[in-house]
């Protein structure tokens, strides 16, 4: 049987990873709310890094549908419960790694107990569950325990950081523009989020028809390996510089982008794709949009100056 070791399975981290940060990471205790998507990818990767404790939280099971996207997402794995096939591949990575499992996903009895003692959490929950997301939020930051989140976007990736670790820092509500009183359990209709707040740019090059039917629920939202795996590596190297210190992290309003992989016609610099993404990332970096409106209207002038760009 092969013997394995910690400072043997990590030993190529040497020369990035810090020592204080291996030690950062070996101390972590990491709490992952959604194990599909970015969130199980994000969770191998900590787990590749060093990280030697999760919690791992979702009811949803593995399907076919998942194949072109999500870690551990096989025929082989179809019907099984997300969190347990994570926690699987995480204990073939480390085996003296301690894992917990939620199957049941998280709700208003274990949320503390999921949270609680936490170093860090992902918030990785299904977007037709915000009641859940919310849920998340409010009660880490009632902790104080900051939470990291990656959201996959056509060739794209964004990466969030509610440091709620720091009472003065933005919340959620205030962040994606949530009005409370709105708010019904069960009805993410009811829940008046901004798209702009985790999709800051938008991919204007999947065309208006797409969009709308997203928005009309004809076809869930279009997502590939390639941005779930640009979310993954980008969100779990935040979390590090965040445990390590070894690198500042800001937290919302700011946002961390991968970069749309978009190709260019080799007569012209740059495409006015590129154009519209640098423009809508420049508005949200010194802009906090507090409301729907002022989103839209941070979009238009983006366009706008695009094409201003463009016609030069």
């Amino acid at each position: 049987m092969i013997q394995v070791t910690y400072e043997k399975a990590l030993s190529r981290n040497r020369g990035i990873i810090s020592p204080k940060g291996q030690k950062a990471l070996d101390t972590a205790l990491v709490a992952v709310a959604g194990c599909g998507g970015a969130g199980g990818s994000v969770a191998v990767q900590l787990a590749r890094l060093g990280v030697r404790r999760f919690r791992l939280a979702d009811p949803d099971y593995m399907d076919i549908s998942n194949i072109n996207r999500q870690e551990g997402a096989f025929v082989s794995t179809a019907g099984t419960n997300k969190a347990e096939v994570i926690a699987r591949l995480i204990k073939d990575i480390s085996p003296e790694a301690e894992v917990v499992t939620y199957t049941q996903g998280i709700n208003e009895e274990n949320i503390e107990e999921f949270l609680k003692g936490a170093t860090i959490g992902l918030e990785e929950i299904d977007y037709r569950q915000p009641w859940y997301t919310r849920l998340v939020h409010k009660t880490a930051e009632r902790l104080r325990i900051p939470l990291v989140t990656g959201i996959p976007v056509a060739w794209n990736a964004f990466s969030f950081l509610f440091d709620y670790s720091n009472p003065k820092s933005m919340g959620f509500d205030e962040y994606v523009g949530l009005h409370p009183d709105r708010i019904k359990e069960g009805d993410y209709r009811s829940y008046d989020i901004k798209v702009t707040a985790y999709s800051p740019e938008l991919p204007l090059y999947l065309g208006a028809g797409v969009i709308r039917d997203v928005l009309a629920e004809k076809i869930d939202i279009p997502c590939i390996g390639p941005g779930v795996s640009l979310a993954a590596g980008q969100t779990a190297s935040i979390v590090y510089f965040y445990l390590s210190g070894d690198r500042k992290v800001q937290p919302v309003p700011y946002y961390y982008s991968a970069g749309d992989l978009y190709l260019k016609p080799a007569s012209r610099i740059t495409s006015y794709v590129g154009l519209v993404g640098h423009h809508i990332r420049q508005a949200f970096r010194i802009t906090r949009a507090t409301s729907n409106r002022e989103s839209a209207a941070l979009q238009k002038e983006a366009v706008e100056a695009a094409k201003r760009e463009k016609d030069r």
